[in-house]
This record gives structure tokens, C-alpha cells and sequence, in this order.
């Protein structure tokens, strides 16, 4: 007998940014990648009745709520060897992001067969209605476009008995996921992802960029980034080639994809904004196997600069730069007046053989520092997609700070969870663990903190 449930809908005011949704842990399982670089929005939930969410979706303005004026979101962390303690707060934004999760489900005989899942913003501005209405509406008429178009539950009513009689049930789902990656009184950009698992070894992913100017509600075209966008087409795409012949790149793309960069990356809805510069980005297939998923390719605001940038789009918050490759980077992270040497790479990117290495003029804390050795082999973190930022979290003193993050899985649960680990790198020379958060490093509307 089947049974639909009621469509079920959680308003969330989101304090950090999301990462991409992977839809199910038996997925997972099928599907590393998508285990790995997906987890859903780490949020605080409102519980409103359906009238409610209809009122505010009509007014298309959140300001006079009082329980999101109120959020603070303060999360710490015990600190560890006498470090100070970390947290995040809200930030202080004239942007405000309220994520919908609209959800519904179908089983039979107590097996969900099907879920259909979608997650999308209402965005609020200070003082600008009019744009928030018309980002709001474009966003709007995706997630329409989006429900007419799944279909995959006609596949699991249809293959439904074929796995009876095979003793093996799997669930079939429809996502579309909105990512927060900027959002400020510049530029509001998401990261889309279009997820749909009918049958077979893994789901499917498609995945597009969105990027909204605040002060007018209107799209940004690539061609608006620079008063000279062909010649940044061309920088653009240097320091893309550049990023791919490096080895860490090599590990994940096909041979001959360098040759098809242009080609890839330069379609319309393939780049966004985010904390660490302008995003370019691949989908599953086109450069590299499924495994690879999503490769994207980060040029940091100040190359941006230098390439031109139109100023109105820069980026004024904290930067959090991303080491995407085994290249060497040079900052002062301790405060000494010298520039240390810093690497981070992982061999063998996307599997059960990986081995991470994290290097400060020539060390590899990655294998020396026991804390650091211990997350990146813990079973439950899946590090064979870690990232690395460099961030700095008080600009009253002279260190930045060091960011890994993994995604978190008891492999029991539905729910990947991104944890981010912090240290620092003193003026001994010795790395010290600071603690964790539930929280992805790239967080447009958080602002990370010592506990004073």
C-alpha cells in the first residue's frame, strides 16, 4: 500500500554558509563522492505554520522578525592546550539568507521509495526591497522549473518490485540544493546543485552558478566583470591552465581536459562569487570522472585585481585563502616578519589510498603533529576531499590562522556534516591545534571569532 506524506516545509535562518546535499548514506556508500564533498546546511530552525511561511514568502522581507533580529548563533569550542576558545556569530550584513527545505516522500509497505528535496533562499536587503524581490523571483522561478522537471519517481514506482524481488530497496530522490558562497551590499552568489538518483551505481549532479549585483537584483553576465572582458577572458584562463598542469589538478582530470577549459569553464552559469575569489567550475564528466565531481578552479581576489576586476564587485570582508594545489604559498601566518613556505596537497584525491600532506617550511605536520594526524585518519572524517584556507580571525594581531575542512559521517545517519578544524603556527615553529566547528570554512554570513 502506498502512502504519500504531507508536504513538509523547515524554515531556516542561515548563520554559515551550506555545502552541497548528498541525498542518502546508502548513496554515499555507492557514491564517494558525493559522501565526501556534500553535507547538508548546518542551520537554526523556526517553526512557522504554512500561512506564516506564505505571508513572508507575499512580502518577500524578513527584517521584522523578531527571531531572526535576535539570532546570535554562538557556537564555542573547547579550546586545547590553553588556546583560546573559537566561535562564530552572525554577521552584521545588510544581506539576510531564510533557506526553505520543502520535502516530500513516498513509501510503501514502510520502505521511502522516493523523496523529492528542495532547499532555496528568500534574500532580504536593508533598504532595497525592489532587488531582493527581483533575486527572489529568479530564484523562485528555478525551483518551479526544477519541480516540473523531476521525474525520477515514475522510475521508483516502476523498478519498485524488480528490487523486491532482488532483497535490495533503494531510494530514489529529486534535490535541488541552493549553496550560500557571497553574500554583501556587492554581489549575492550561490552554488546550485541539481541532484536525482534513478537506479544504477550513483545519483547524477549538475550544478550552476548564480550571481546577483545587491544594489540592483540583476544577474551579473561575465561580460560585466571587467571594463575589458576579453582580456580578462584570456588572464582568466591562463591562470586556469595553470591550476591544471599543476599535480594535484592532474590526479583528478582527464588527460587531454586541459584542452577543453575554455570550453568548459566559460558557459554561461559556470563561475561564482565566494569568501576566496571568483569560482570556475566543471561538472561531473566534462573534465574529469564522476568521482571528481565538481572541479572547480579559485582565482583569488587579489590576481582578480590585477586582472582588472570591475571595483563594484570586489571583495571588502576578510579573505579566506584556499591552497588548492601543491604549490607552494608564501604568507607570514605567525607574525615573525618572515614569510613562511606553505603547502598543502593530497595524493591519490578521491580514494581509499589517500594520503594528505600539510607542509610549513619543509615540515609535515600532516604525519608529525599527532592531532592533525589523528583527524586526517579518523574513519569518520572523509579526508580524501580536505580542503585548506588560510584565514584571519583577529586582524588586531599579526597571525593567521589555519582552516582544514572535512565532511563528518557516523555512515549510519542520512546527514554529512562539514566540521572545520582550526590551528595556528607559532613563532617556535610549533603547530597548535585551537579546536573545531560545525561549520564549513567558506561562510558568507558568519563571522568567526576568539571567545574573549
Amino acid at each position: 500500500m502506498r502512502q504519500k506524506t504531507i508536504l513538509s516545509v523547515t524554515v531556516s535562518v542561515m548563520l554559515i554558509s551550506q555545502c552541497c546535499a548528498c541525498a542518502s548514506q546508502k548513496d554515499a556508500a555507492m557514491d564517494f563522492h558525493a559522501a565526501s564533498r556534500s553535507a547538508w546546511p548546518t542551520e537554526t530552525s523556526m517553526h512557522l505554520t504554512i500561512q506564516e511561511i506564505q505571508e513572508m514568502q507575499d512580502r518577500q522581507n524578513m527584517a521584522n522578525i523578531p527571531e531572526i533580529q535576535s539570532i546570535q548563533g554562538i557556537h564555542n569550542v573547547q579550546a586545547t592546550n590553553g588556546a583560546p576558545m573559537i566561535t562564530y556569530t552572525a554577521l552584521t550584513s545588510p544581506v539576510a539568507l531564510v533557506f526553505y527545505t520543502e520535502e516530500q516522500s513516498t513509501a510503501i509497505r514502510d520502505h521511502t521509495i522516493y523523496t523529492n528535496r528542495c532547499v532555496y533562499p528568500i534574500v532580504t536587503i536593508e533598504g532595497n526591497e525592489s532587488a531582493a524581490a527581483k533575486i527572489n523571483a529568479d530564484i523562485q522561478k528555478r525551483v518551479d522549473a526544477y519541480q516540473a522537471s523531476a521525474n525520477t519517481f515514475s522510475f521508483a514506482e516502476d523498478d519498485y518490485q524488480h528490487y523486491v524481488e532482488e532483497d535490495f530497496l533503494p531510494s530514489y530522490y529529486d534535490e535541488l540544493i541552493f549553496t550560500a558562497a557571497r553574500a554583501d551590499n556587492r554581489v549575492i552568489s550561490f552554488l546550485v546543485m541539481d541532484q536525482s538518483y534513478g537506479g544504477g551505481a550513483h545519483g547524477m549532479d549538475y550544478y550552476t552558478g548564480l550571481n546577483y549585483d545587491t544594489k540592483t537584483g540583476e544577474r551579473i553576465s561575465f561580460s560585466e566583470l571587467s571594463d575589458n572582458a576579453d582580456r580578462f577572458r584570456q588572464d582568466t584562463l591562463a591562470y586556469h591552465q595553470s591550476l591544471a598542469a599543476t599535480a594535484s589538478f592532474q590526479s583528478i582530470m582527464y588527460n587531454d581536459a586541459t584542452d577543453d577549459l575554455e570550453q568548459v569553464l566559460y558557459q554561461d552559469g559556470r563561475w561564482y562569487f565566494s569568501m576566496s575569489g571568483l569560482v570556475f567550475f566543471s561538472n561531473p564528466y566534462e573534465l574529469g570522472a564522476f568521482y571528481a565531481g565538481e572541479i572547480e578552479f579559485t582565482i583569488p581576489y587579489d590576481d582578480l585585481a590585477e586582472m582588472n576586476l570591475n571595483e563594484e564587485y570586489a571583495y571588502e570582508g576578510i579573505p579566506l585563502i584556499h591552497l588548492q594545489s601543491e604549490e607552494p604559498y608564501f604568507y607570514d601566518i605567525n607574525g615573525d616578519g618572515i614569510e613562511e613556505e606553505i603547502q598543502f596537497y593530497i595524493d591519490n584525491m578521491g580514494s581509499s589510498g589517500t594520503d594528505l600532506h600539510f607542509f610549513i617550511n619543509g615540515t609535515d605536520f600532516a604525519t608529525t603533529h599527532k592531532e592533525l594526524a589523528e583527524q586526517f585518519s579518523d574513519n569518520y572524517y572523509i579526508s580524501c576531499w580536505a580542503k585548506c584556507f588560510l584565514y584571519d580571525i583577529d586582524e588586531s594581531d599579526d597571525l593567521i590562522e589555519i582552516l582544514f575542512q572535512m565532511n563528518y559521517s557516523d555512515w549510519e545517519e542520512d546527514i554529512l556534516a562539514p566540521h572545520t578544524f582550526f590551528y595556528r603556527y607559532e613563532k617556535s615553529g610549533a603547530l597548535t591545534y585551537l579546536g573545531k566547528l560545525e561549520t564549513t570554512a567558506n561562510a558568507p554570513t558568519t563571522l568567526f571569532h576568539f571567545v574573549p
